[in-house]
């Protein structure tokens, strides 16, 4: 949660908390009472879904992780390959170009070259073979294909699934704050008592964002 949504959300669990303390002020079946009963399932809500929205950070964090492991296994083997035909070239010309790689891929260049490898299996296959030691690269390489772009999938959908659980609190925060609103305008009709109001400023008061400190003055040349 921001700290901006996490202020106002305080501010609103705190007014729940004095309908608790005060309730001998907001009468059962008035407009009062349904409006705190409403602010109250607004702050219930909320908390729900930041532990929700918690779990889900830690868990686009390791799916980025895994992401990347795959990755690396990926572009590993894509370049044992490459390096192979680099190898064999004297010997078969051409096929260094075949099997070219590029150190500095994106994700989705790096899943098209190791696809467009594993084509090349039939024609070039066995010199693959023979100069990197390795009988079964292209199962392997298709393999490390899959896996990395299961995790590329994986990591998006984790992250999509954040930010969905962002809006969902962003809008119940606002919808929190206009039932607190529409409540401080309203206590004071309801309660006169001077206790009870002071009690319910401190409550209802909003924390300010802290400022930004100044740059400092450049010294006087």
């Amino acid at each position: 949660m921001k700290d901006s949504n996490r202020r106002d959300f305080e501010a609103c669990k705190r007014d729940v908390k004095w309908s608790v303390d005060f309730s001998t002020f907001v009468p059962v079946g008035s407009m009062l009472a349904t409006k705190f009963a409403a602010l109250s399932a607004m702050v219930d809500s909320i908390e729900a879904k930041a532990s929700a929205q918690a779990f889900a950070v830690g868990e686009t964090g390791e799916e980025f992780e895994q992401k990347d492991d795959a990755r690396r296994t990926l572009r590993t083997k894509v370049a044992n390959v490459s390096d192979a035909a680099v190898a064999a070239e004297p010997d078969h010309p051409g096929i260094q170009e075949v099997f070219r790689f590029r150190r500095n891929m994106s994700d989705a260049d790096l899943l098209a070259t190791a696809r467009a490898f594993v084509l090349r299996e039939g024609e070039f296959g066995d010199i693959i073979s023979e100069f990197c030691g390795n009988a079964t690269w292209a199962p392997e390489l298709t393999i490390a294909a899959n896996g990395f772009e299961a995790a590329t999938d994986d990591a998006s959908g984790a992250l999509g699934s954040r930010a969905a659980a962002v809006a969902e609190i962003n809008q119940d925060v606002a919808a929190a704050m206009q039932i607190k609103r529409t409540l401080d305008k309203m206590v004071p009709l309801f309660v006169s008592d001077t206790g009870a109001l002071a009690a319910w400023a401190v409550a209802t008061h909003v924390e300010r964002a802290p400022k930004k400190p100044k740059p400092p003055t450049p010294p006087t040349p």
